[in-house]
């Protein structure tokens, strides 16, 4: 239990600096859209890696056609709070932002 209370907190810590930096990646590259893309990009290539050295396998996924079709939202969903995050940090502030993502966590149901 301590440990995955430290995990948690880790996590949470680096939430605000990613919407930081692909903020500031945003502002290089002109969009937010490109630096969220560059973050899914080096996320997907460092979670294979992980897999691969934790597993020693590639995923079971069979027929993925056979999956419910909301089981690939997670994804979606994943984008659409990176995009935004890193869209509207540079406007609110990394602060501000988070604690209105906070409150809508606390209201979603």
């Amino acid at each position: 239990m301590p440990g995955s209370v430290i995990l948690a907190f880790i996590a949470g810590a680096m939430l605000p600096l990613q919407a930081a930096v692909n903020a500031q990646l945003g502002r290089m590259l002109g969009s937010s859209i490109w630096p969220t893309a560059m973050s899914g990009a080096v996320m997907t290539a460092a979670l294979v890696i992980v897999g691969l050295i934790g597993t020693g396998t590639l995923p079971r996924i069979g027929e993925p056609w056979a999956f419910p079709w909301w089981a690939w939202t997670g994804g979606l969903f994943g984008c659409f709070a990176l995009a935004a995050t890193t869209a509207v940090a540079p406007r609110l502030g990394v602060a501000t932002m988070f604690a209105i993502v906070i409150a809508g966590q606390s209201r979603a149901r």
